[in-house]
């Protein structure tokens, strides 16, 4: 009997620190600027962490002003037609491969095919990863902007 509650008290301690490296790795997370996250709320984008989302990810690059670079060039692309792509960090989402500044766009389900051929105006390469968000950044979501 000693042993089974020595056992649950060990393992309850072993999800108490787990849990605690988990928060702290999140912090580690370097944010994304007051520029990329002002521009990502300002077309609409809230904080979803936790959530899993598709993302249909236009272009990867080592930094963030990079990426930032790309994104400007990729907006003429979309001509009239509001663009919800955005600048984030990768490891702000399990999910996908670390150590990238992604120029992205998050939807609620899977793009569809017309989604993703509008994307490729801009991007050619363009593709969709299924990811979690693990930071309280802004992200617009497609479906809760295009479908109000």
């Amino acid at each position: 009997m000693e042993f089974g509650r020595r056992w649950i008290a060990t393992a309850m301690c072993l999800v108490t620190m787990l849990g605690s490296c988990a928060a702290s790795a999140r912090a580690a997370v370097e944010a994304v600027s007051a520029t990329s996250a002002e521009y990502a709320r300002d077309i609409g984008g809230t904080d979803h962490s936790g959530e899993s989302l598709f993302f249909l990810i236009g272009a990867s690059v080592r930094t963030e002003d990079q990426a930032r670079k790309v994104l400007e060039r990729a907006l003429p692309f979309f001509g009239d037609m509001q663009s919800y792509f955005i600048v984030q960090r990768s490891e702000g989402f399990q999910g996908l491969k670390p150590g990238w500044w992604v120029v992205m766009e998050a939807y609620r389900n899977a793009p569809s095919k017309e989604n993703l051929e509008l994307a490729r105006r801009a991007f050619p390469d363009a593709y969709v990863r299924r990811a979690t968000v693990l930071v309280p950044e802004p992200i617009p979501v497609y479906e809760e902007l295009v479908d109000k």
